[in-house]
């Protein structure tokens, strides 16, 4: 039970500490350790070491393996003196900076839990991030683009020739396709951009609407067969010379959407949370939910390992969940129906302590239960 101990813990200190900065950081090096020291419980491990011993010169690709992504390999061989372990470890402390940065930027500080909670009781956060070490850099390096269009982070070169606002966006657009060179599934990343746009035209004022077109898109998977998209899709990656892409392109299905009530009524409910509040967000956090409902709606038609893709925009309900339950708070304060929003609240968080403990006993997450970290290894890789 040392992982549930630890994922407690980083809960339960800033909802519990006055000093909630303070309780964040302290939050952050503890998932630091869990995730960072953790030892042969990724379902990747073989590929991530796989991919390192080849980027160090210890073994050499052979026909028919998988290609390694150039950018990627030039990062490994650049860290190469970290070590393999040491590897991990600044992935996971570099996963983590960026994820608090945001947290103490973006959500009101009595909230910092809620945020925690979602990363970790989601196994689809948290320990999927971690499970792909290349595309945990991918995601790093697709939020570091978001966080250079919302002005977070500042463009480092000037051109006299070329507006800072352009600057912005190219250099954004550079960081996606540092994304996609490290993993092919981050080619769809570029979708940031029009995401982006669209926050700073769309102002919500017709939210109904919003709502019924997001519900509908989500809901629809349930009946539309979507392996028809296959050889349009297959045509389009190879006109633009993004064959890698196809590797996910041929995952889709023709299965009908088999996710629990329970899953589609809490994404419901934040669909249309979202959608109602949207008005009143800022332009970052309008940013922010306009890619976790892209997420959220390409997710449901992505089955099993293509829905890995997604993880470039549904990472943002990290920060969209607790700025909708303190939008949800004072709305209900103000109409007096603080009881429907205490019950919606419960209902989505139990949910996922749910979903947490019945992926952890499962196939893909069971051995983290049984946590082994690499000071357990025979051998520093």
């Amino acid at each position: 039970m040392y992982f549930y101990s630890i994922v407690t813990l980083a809960i339960l200190f800033p909802l519990c500490l006055k000093e909630k900065k303070v309780a964040l950081r302290i939050s952050m090096l503890l998932l630091f350790v869990l995730l960072g020291f953790q030892y042969k419980l990724v379902n990747d491990w073989e590929s991530n070491i796989w991919r390192w011993k080849v980027a160090i010169g210890e073994i050499s690709l052979s026909r028919g393996s998988r290609d390694i992504e150039p950018f990627f390999l030039f990062i490994l061989r650049s860290c190469k003196w970290l070590s393999f372990f040491g590897w991990l470890m600044a992935v996971a402390a570099a996963f983590l900076a960026i994820l608090y940065k945001i947290v103490r930027k973006y959500v009101p500080e009595k909230y910092y839990w809620i945020s925690i909670a979602v990363l970790m009781w989601r196994t689809d956060y948290g320990l999927l991030f971690i499970n792909s070490n290349r595309q945990c850099v991918s995601v790093i390096l697709t939020v570091l683009a978001v966080m250079v269009l919302i002005g977070d982070i500042k463009v480092p070169l000037k051109l006299s020739f070329v507006r800072q606002s352009l600057m912005k966006f190219l250099f954004s657009i550079l960081l996606i396709y540092a994304g996609a060179q490290c993993h092919s599934a981050a080619y769809l990343a570029f979708l940031v951009i029009p995401a982006f746009l669209i926050s700073l035209c769309y102002k919500g004022e017709k939210w109904i609407l919003m709502a019924i077109a997001f519900n509908t898109f989500y809901l629809g998977r349930m009946f539309i067969d979507v392996t028809a998209l296959q050889s349009y899709m297959t045509i389009f990656t190879d006109s633009m010379h993004l064959e890698s892409v196809n590797q996910y392109t041929e995952l889709l299905d023709g299965f009908a959407m088999n996710n629990s009530f329970m899953l589609m009524s809490t994404d419901c409910l934040i669909i249309t949370t979202s959608c109602f509040f949207y008005r009143t967000m800022t332009k970052a956090e309008k940013m922010f939910c306009l890619l976790w409902l892209l997420g959220v709606v390409l997710g449901a038609y992505m089955m099993e390992n293509l829905a890995r893709m997604t993880e470039y925009f549904y990472y943002y309900l990290l920060v969209l969940l607790p700025l909708l339950i303190g939008y949800s708070h004072s709305f209900a304060i103000k109409y007096k129906v603080i009881i429907i929003h205490y019950m919606a609240c419960l209902y989505v968080l139990s949910y996922y302590a749910y979903y947490s403990w019945r992926t952890m006993h499962g196939v893909l997450y069971g051995r983290w239960l049984d946590y082994v970290s690499v000071f357990d290894s025979i051998v520093w890789y």
